[in-house]
């Protein structure tokens, strides 16, 4: 591996010492050694290799505060790999309260310019020999940061030019309520804009509200036609509630009539799916599978993900346990602060050391919770060793895993419960689904 570019500025301390060459070997190994935990073979190996590639661009001296952080990079590069994912975390606040909402607590912070800046670097530093990189700009409400939006698709833009062949895929999740005609414009179509709505007025105004009790609908309809003109393929991210299940098919053929193209459906995990509910939503995904079936047989621009998977790949899931949170995908709160994903400093309780990686300006230094996320496979959960899904399963999400069950490695009874219900209208469905 080389470090065969630089970010377009590291944090350097201007106070710091210098490391020169002569002190590359040992400044190395114990900066590894002190973030591994240990002192070791492999901690050696990670600093030859560092130093060899400092070596090769010709540094003969360096601040000790650059010289930890590339080897902060290079030993998270060689033991887990690059990260291609981030998700910024632009604003804690919203302009709507949306009832199951797993940003608990919403407060006006907002990130700064200078961590915003940072972040993008620390994707870019950490992605290694990656090309293609994905930012998901996220919240709260994101366009409520709609200026600093804006600087970010001008500073992305340098940034590709600058560092030769990395290529930054943007992405925004919004409520829709915010979106205009400026917006638009000014993002250039740079930023694929995905839409939190989640069905017809009825569905949707059950949980989506203003601060005031208004529902949300009107206004984000009222914006699809101004949103297509801009980008014709639009994706939808839908909540799926116990008390709104029984709508589920209407709500994706109403949304489908809209113009939404992509379907995007999560299932509220920590409410209560009871009996009644949990036999609505397997008669009500059937119906959806059918749905999508007839519409791809017709050549008709849809995608549904879940279905979109191949049935002898979900269940051959041993090594593959997990999502990318905290392995190929990190996630920065407002303060540079860096988790897992989005979910996990979405929840306040997580907002500790135990379950924060590191920080954008010092680099990924919880080296115990990245192994923890790197090294899930169906061993780690022995509470599952006896289920029939347990190869067609992906332990389920480890944030809403360790918010219920304060343990990264036990899903709750609904992930369990839901899951089952998947795979199975998925083996239903198996044979039409593998003609399309």
């Amino acid at each position: 591996m080389s470090l065969s570019y630089k970010p377009v500025k590291i944090n350097t301390n201007p106070a710091d010492i210098t490391v020169t060459a002569e002190q590359f070997r040992p400044t190395a190994i114990n900066y590894i050694a002190r973030i591994n935990g240990a002192r070791g073979p492999y901690d050696q190996r990670i600093a030859e290799s560092l130093i060899q590639s400092i070596q090769n661009q010709g540094i003969k001296e360096i601040s000790k505060f650059d010289f930890e952080l590339l080897a902060n990079q290079f030993f998270n590069i060689l033991h887990f790999g690059p990260i291609t994912n981030l998700e910024l975390f632009m604003t804690e606040n919203c302009n709507l309260a949306c009832n199951y909402c797993f940003v608990r607590g919403k407060r006006p912070k907002t990130m700064s310019w200078k961590n915003i800046i940072a972040s993008i670097n620390f994707l870019v530093f950490y992605s290694g020999d990656k090309q293609l990189l994905n930012l998901t700009l996220f919240g709260g409400e994101p366009l409520l940061e709609k200026e600093n939006i804006f600087r970010i698709v001008d500073y992305v833009e340098k940034l590709e030019a600058h560092a030769g062949n990395k290529r930054l895929s943007i992405s925004l999740t919004t409520n829709g309520t915010l979106i205009t005609e400026e917006v638009l414009k000014r993002t250039k179509g740079k930023i694929n804009f995905l839409l939190s709505i989640d069905g017809n007025e009825e569905t949707h105004n059950a949980s989506r509200k203003y601060k005031d009790g208004r529902g949300s609908f009107k206004k984000i309809v009222s914006k699809i036609n101004l949103l297509k003109k801009y980008q014709p393929w639009l994706g939808a991210r839908m909540t799926i509630t116990p008390e709104t299940v029984h709508l589920l098919c209407n709500n994706v053929i109403y949304l489908y009539s809209l113009g939404i193209n992509q379907f995007l459906m999560g299932l509220a995990m920590d409410l209560e799916w009871n009996n009644k509910a949990l036999k609505t939503y397997e008669e009500q995904l059937l119906k959806v599978g059918k749905f999508y079936i007839s519409e791809k047989k017709s050549g008709q621009p849809m995608r549904i993900i879940l279905f979109e998977k191949d049935m002898k790949g979900i269940e051959c899931h041993e090594h593959q346990w997990g999502c990318g949170a905290g392995r190929n995908t990190i996630s920065v709160n407002t303060n540079g602060d860096i988790y897992p994903c989005s979910k996990f400093l979405g929840y306040e309780e997580f907002e500790n050391d135990a379950l924060k990686l590191g920080n954008i300006h010092d680099g990924i230094t919880n080296i115990e919770l990245r192994v923890k996320m790197s090294q899930i496979t169906n061993d780690s959960f022995p509470g599952c060793a006896s289920c029939n899904e347990i190869n067609a399963c992906m332990g389920g999400c480890p944030a809403d895993n360790y918010y219920l069950n304060r343990n990264l490695y036990k899903p709750g009874k609904a992930h369990c419960d839901l899951k089952k219900i998947d795979n199975r209208v998925l083996r239903a469905l198996n044979n039409d689904l593998d003609k399309l």
